[in-house]
């Protein structure tokens, strides 16, 4: 079953920002600026990503 999830970030270093935005395309719908709507298994939510190098 998968639930939907609004994501939303505010993130001031642009390198970061733009790291994060390629991160959150490939698993939901852009909606705004920084936000994002997901469809996700629950324990797809619960993974942590993250984007950092």
């Amino acid at each position: 079953m998968r639930n939907t999830y609004i994501v939303c970030y505010d993130i001031s270093d642009p390198k970061r920002l733009r790291d994060v935005f390629k991160t959150m395309r490939d698993w939901g719908d852009h909606i705004r600026l920084s936000v994002f709507e997901c469809r996700l298994t629950r324990e797809i939510a619960d993974y942590p990503v993250f984007v950092t190098k």
